[in-house]
């Protein structure tokens, strides 16, 4: 098809028409379309707490695994992007565009888990230790 002549101009400049009829993804049965509701649940924990950096994972359903892994052996692996990464990164940036905090991959404060199994988000808040010295200067102080 020649795309320089009018039959060019007739395809691009086409109307599309939107259709109402949704068809569920047979891989991740939409998930990606709820991804907002677990952000919403996530931010909603997150505001109790202080924090500086975050990170975001995600525990997927074995249904999911098996449908991911059938598609690789069928499709090939080279150029297939796992699903729990995608998840991770969409989450990540959303939250970090929300929060204004940056997401930290070595030592973050707090991980955000979005757990498909149970469709809820969890929070996994990282300890923090202080270390501190004091002097003896009297001896009938018990320690």
């Amino acid at each position: 098809m020649d795309l320089s002549n009018f039959e060019g101009f007739k395809l691009r400049f086409k109307e599309i028409k939107k259709t109402d009829n949704k068809k569920t993804c047979v891989v991740c049965k939409n998930l990606f379309e709820e991804l907002d509701k677990y952000v919403k649940i996530a931010e909603k924990k997150l505001k109790k707490i202080e924090f500086n950096n975050f990170l975001v994972g995600t525990k997927l359903t074995k249904k999911l695994v098996g449908t991911e892994e059938w598609i690789w052996e069928n499709a090939g692996i080279e150029w297939c992007e796992p699903i729990k990464s995608e998840l991770n990164r969409l989450m990540g940036k959303e939250l970090e565009k929300r929060f204004k905090k940056p997401v930290e991959f070595k030592k973050p404060e707090v991980v955000v888990t979005l757990n498909l199994r149970k469709k809820d988000v969890d929070l996994s808040i990282n300890s923090l230790y202080l270390y501190g010295e004091y002097n003896k200067f009297v001896r009938n102080i018990p320690q």
